[in-house]
């Protein structure tokens, strides 16, 4: 459901907070919500927990982390799951995505 705060355990796991101040209180750590990040061939890849759910009702799983791949200050690609094991692998796959990209202009 839209609306629900969440935060992550000790475990990376997420769990719902009973309010917007517990939700805010988590997210004044900004590492506790980084998943991954790297810079490649001048494009950045961030993976993030949100914390609120996205899914906008079309999910039994709440849509938690989002992936964004920016070049500069605009972002070109967005990608969103609902587990750290998933945010984690999704990622990769966008990191991958990015080298294919690069490797395969370098070939032309």
């Amino acid at each position: 459901m839209f609306g629900v705060y969440y935060i992550l355990d000790k475990n990376k796991l997420a769990i719902p907070v009973a309010t917007v101040v517990e939700w805010a209180r988590f997210f004044e750590i900004k590492a506790a919500r980084r998943v991954a990040l790297e810079e490649i061939g001048g494009l950045t890849i961030s993976t993030v927990f949100l914390g609120i759910d996205l899914s906008f009702g079309d999910s039994e799983v709440p849509i938690l982390f989002e992936t964004m791949i920016f070049k500069g200050d605009s972002s070109i690609d967005c990608d969103r799951c609902g587990t750290w094991e998933e945010a984690i692998e999704m990622h990769e796959r966008h990191v991958a995505k990015v080298i294919a990209k690069i490797t395969a202009g370098a070939d032309q």
